[in-house]
């Protein structure tokens, strides 16, 4: 897994709170990312990029907050996903 060199999108404190229920993203969040893939709750196809890379978005509950995060993939022979966005909203909230 790569991550991008200028920065996650989405993740920038002045983002944090969109829609009321988002949370700014803290150093733990990325140590959950493997397990987001390996244990995601939904996963779908979403947007080309740009350059033409096509991205997948995970889906997963975790402990009462939704992660939503969004890989591209990378390469032509040999692939690899780099992290686009990651949002992390508190389910439970009004």
């Amino acid at each position: 897994m790569l991550l991008p060199s200028d920065g996650v999108r989405h993740v920038e404190k002045s983002r944090a709170f969109d829609g009321g229920k988002q949370r700014p993203i803290q150093a733990e969040d990325f140590t959950g990312l493997m397990d987001d893939l390996l244990y995601y709750e939904k996963i779908a196809e979403s947007r080309t990029t740009n350059p033409g890379n096509k991205t997948f978005v995970v889906t997963r509950m975790v402990n009462g907050e939704q992660r939503r995060i969004v890989f591209e993939i990378m390469g032509k022979k040999i692939k690899a996903i780099s992290l686009l966005s990651m949002v992390i909203k508190n389910a439970n909230k009004r």
